[in-house]
C-alpha cells in the first residue's frame, strides 16, 4: 500500500517537471540538455516517479519514447500545475515591478517647484522607500492614459475611478519689487494693477474677469503661460504681478500686496485605484495632504491670508 510518504514523493514539483520535459520531447537526453542536467540523473528520477506512482509511464520504442495512457493522465494534470507555477510567477514578477516603480505626481506649476519640490527631501529622508517622480502639468486626460497615480490641481477631475478630495485653497494677491517705480506709485486698487499693465497668468485670465469693473479693461494685462517668468519679469520691475499668496514665503523679496486679492482657487488631490493599493501611495498622499493642510499653513486656509495674519498676531 502507497503511504503519504510516497505521494509525497512522487508528486514533487521537480519530477514532474523531468517527466514534462521528457513528455514533451520524446527523449531523456533532450530532457536532460533542455533542463541541464544529465541523462543518469534525468533517468533515475522517472524510474523514481513511476515506482512511487507503482504506474508505467513510457513506452520505451527505438524510435523514443511515447507516453502510456497513466502518462497521458499525468500529463494532463502536470500541464495545469505548470500553467498556474507559470501564472503565479507573472503575478508576483508584475506585483514586485508596481512596487518598486516610481509613484507618478503631476502639479500644478503654482504648487510644484514653490511648494512641493522644497519639502520632497525632508520627506524621502523619512522615507527612503518611497520613490517619487514630480512632474509638472495642469491639465490631464485619464482617457488619453496621461493620468498620474497622484495629480495636485486647482480644477476638479471629473474622470471615472480617480478618487478626489480637495485639500486647501490657493488664495492670489498682487506682488511687486523694489525695482517697480512708476508715476501712479504704489497700486492700491484693481484699476490701478490694470493701469499698470498687471502681469498674470493666461490660464489665470479668465478668472480675473470676475473681479468687479475688470472686464473692459482686460487687455491691459500682461500675459503669460509660466510663473516662473512672471516672477523674474516683476523682480526686474516690468510690472506688478498676481501671484499665489504662498509666493510671499518663497520669494521674500517681492512686496507682497494682500490687500489687493484676487479670486481664490481650490486645490485638489487625486489619485488612481492602483495608487491606494500600494502601502507606500498612501504614505505619499498623506504626505502630500499634510504639506497642504490648512493646520499647518495660512497660505492655504479657507479665509484669504490677510485675514488670518491678523486673527494670529
Amino acid at each position: 500500500m502507497q503511504g503519504p510518504q510516497d505521494a509525497e514523493n512522487a508528486f514533487d514539483w521537480d519530477r514532474l517537471r523531468v517527466f514534462r520535459a521528457v513528455a514533451l520531447t520524446g527523449s531523456m537526453s533532450a530532457a536532460a540538455e533542455r533542463l541541464g542536467g544529465s541523462l543518469p540523473t534525468v533517468s533515475r528520477r522517472m524510474s523514481d516517479l513511476e515506482t512511487n506512482l507503482r504506474a508505467e509511464l513510457f513506452c520505451r520504442t527505438p524510435r523514443g519514447i511515447t507516453l502510456t495512457k497513466a502518462g497521458e493522465t499525468l500529463l494532463r494534470h502536470v500541464e495545469l500545475i505548470a500553467d498556474t507555477v507559470e501564472a503565479a510567477q507573472w503575478e508576483l514578477t508584475a506585483q514586485s515591478l508596481r512596487e518598486n516603480t516610481s509613484l507618478h505626481i503631476a502639479c500644478s506649476e503654482s504648487l510644484a517647484a514653490s511648494w512641493v519640490a522644497p519639502r520632497m527631501a525632508a520627506f524621502l529622508k523619512e522615507s527612503p522607500q518611497s520613490a517619487i517622480q514630480l512632474s509638472v502639468y495642469d491639465g490631464l486626460d485619464a482617457e488619453e492614459g496621461l493620468f498620474p497615480d497622484i495629480h495636485i490641481q486647482h480644477s476638479k477631475p471629473t474622470q471615472p475611478d480617480i478618487i478626489t478630495r480637495r485639500i486647501g485653497r490657493s488664495h492670489y494677491m498682487a506682488f511687486t519689487s523694489r525695482a517697480h517705480s512708476t508715476p501712479d506709485g504704489t497700486p492700491k486698487s484693481f484699476a490701478d494693477l490694470l493701469q499698470q499693465g498687471c502681469l498674470v497668468h493666461s490660464a489665470y485670465t479668465d478668472i480675473c474677469r470676475s473681479i468687479p469693473n475688470t472686464e473692459k479693461r482686460m487687455e491691459l494685462l500682461r500675459q503669460t503661460n509660466s510663473l516662473t517668468t512672471m516672477v523674474a519679469l516683476c523682480r526686474a520691475g516690468l510690472a506688478p504681478a498676481l501671484l499665489p499668496a504662498h509666493y510671499a514665503e518663497c520669494h521674500p523679496d517681492l512686496t507682497a500686496h494682500p490687500e489687493l486679492t484676487g479670486p481664490a482657487l481650490d486645490i485638489w488631490i487625486s489619485s488612481t485605484p492602483r495608487t491606494r493599493s500600494l502601502k507606500r501611495g498612501d504614505v505619499v498622499i498623506e504626505w502630500l495632504t499634510s504639506v497642504f493642510s490648512p493646520q499647518e499653513s495660512l497660505w492655504f486656509r479657507q479665509s484669504p491670508p490677510i485675514f488670518q495674519i491678523k486673527q494670529d498676531m
